[in-house]
């Protein structure tokens, strides 16, 4: 049987040891941007659970529960996440691209006020 000594010493190496280990796990989170491509609509969070169809997810931003089919998951730094949770939700959009001078609209008339 342990003295009282030994038994203080165990007991404070093992909270050590579960200490140690508490914060290693912490340093440890993975931070991930998902952009749903059939609505453009950008989701982070922290963890990723993968299906044979698809992936669910907890939205950091809303704490929505949210499952995704056609994806593209982007892994981001931990500073990067926290300052994109605390952003308006963005919405991916397709670009505007200029009409050229010479193309003109045959239904618009300009008038030139003389």
């Amino acid at each position: 049987m342990e003295t009282g000594k030994l038994k203080k010493i165990r007991i404070a190496w093992i909270a050590v040891l579960a200490l140690f280990i508490i914060t290693t796990m912490q340093g440890c989170s993975s931070y991930y941007s998902v952009k749903d491509r059939s609505t453009g609509e950008i989701y982070y969070t922290t963890g990723i659970e993968e299906f044979s169809d698809g992936i669910r997810l907890k939205d950091e931003k809303t704490s929505a529960l949210v499952t995704i089919r056609n994806f593209d998951v982007t892994r981001i730094e931990k500073e990067d996440y926290l300052y994109l949770l605390n952003q308006p939700r963005m919405k991916m959009i397709a670009p505007v691209i200029p009409r050229s001078q010479d193309e003109t609209d045959p239904d618009v008339s300009v008038r030139r006020r003389e």
